[in-house]
This record gives structure tokens, sequence and C-alpha cells, in this order.
């Protein structure tokens, strides 16, 4: 099983994600995170370490996985006894996208290399929900921010535009975070 959920900055869509999760765990089921930012400053540094402190307070016990890009690489690990959020997909397109620009690298800007990211990426969270029981993908809406006046976030945005609309026809369940509330968008409500 695939959920989306999709929302702005800040409207509390790890949060929910986290919370849906373990509403939804049963007893024989292990949680599992997949976190995909790339600590590369010290506020990412300090959200990382947050959204793990948080996980620690919780009564389930989260098995964590810090995997900024190559996601496919887990999909091995998993059972339909596992439930895998997945938080979040904007940093792993970014990560994905944007390998090696810390060395002055633009593959970004060749077609077929953005084309390969997208399979990459839809490929390997396709290969999570064939072997984890039920995975939840955290994702956030940018389409209505402001617009993009440079190349490299017009391909970002149009990569995870691609992937958002992939994985919403996909997903069993679809849901949009705002203001902290969360809007079912396809499928059937269920705990959380």
């Amino acid at each position: 099983m695939l959920t989306m959920i999709i929302g702005g900055v800040r409207s509390g869509k790890s949060g929910y994600a986290e919370r849906l999760m373990m509403d939804e765990v049963k007893a024989d089921e292990v949680l599992h995170y997949i976190a995909t930012s790339a600590p590369y400053d010290e506020e990412m540094k300090q959200r990382v370490k947050r959204h793990q402190d948080d996980r620690r307070h919780y009564h389930h016990q989260w098995k964590t996985w810090e995997q900024p890009r190559h996601v496919e690489q887990l999909a091995a690990s998993f059972t339909a006894q596992d439930r895998v959020l997945l938080d979040c997909l904007t940093n792993l397109v970014s990560n994905e996208l944007f390998v090696g620009w810390e060395a002055g690298l633009e593959p970004w800007r060749e077609p077929a290399f953005r084309q390969a990211c997208y399979e990459k990426i839809r490929d390997g969270i396709r290969q999570l929900t064939h072997t984890a029981g039920h995975v939840v993908v955290v994702s956030n809406e940018i389409g209505h921010e402001t617009v993009w006046d440079d190349e490299a976030t017009l391909y970002y945005g149009q990569l995870l535009g691609a992937l958002h609309q992939t994985f919403v026809a996909e997903a069993e369940r679809v849901l949009q975070m705002e203001y902290g509330l969360p809007l079912l968008r396809k499928g059937a409500k269920q705990n959380g």
C-alpha cells in the first residue's frame, strides 16, 4: 500500500505521517523511517536532530535509515511486516538531481539525466512499495510557490511535479496537509 502526504512547508506533514504510522501499526509490524535529508548546514543538522529526538520519545520503536540518495538500495531490507515512512520526497529529488553540485558539476542541465533521475526515484519507491507492507511518502507542494526564474529550480519543480502525479495516481490514499489538518484527497479514511 502507498500513502502520499503532500503539503506546504511546515504544514505538519512529518508529524502527522509519524502519528498515522503509529496509529495503524499492528503488533507484528515494524516501523521504519527513511530520512532523506543531507545535513549540509547547521540548520539542517538541527532539524534532523529534532526529528530523531521526536522519534525517540514515541512509544513505538523506529528503525531509522539515513538515505539521502539511492532509496532503491533499501528495498530488499523490507518485508510485508514492515511499514516504511519516507521523509521526504522533496529532499530525495534535490539530492538525486543536484548530485555533484558541491564540486561544480551540473548534470541536471541534460534532459537525459533528468529523465534518468525521474525513473530512478520512481522505480526506487515502487520497489519499496512491492517489498514493504505499507509505504508512506511525505513531500512538499511547491507548485503554488513563487514563480521559478532560474533553470535549476524550474527543472526541480518539473521533476517533483511529475513524481507527485505518478505517485498520486498509484497511491491507495492521498492526504493534503493544510495548517496541520489532513485533508483526504483519495482513498478511504483509516485510523489517524
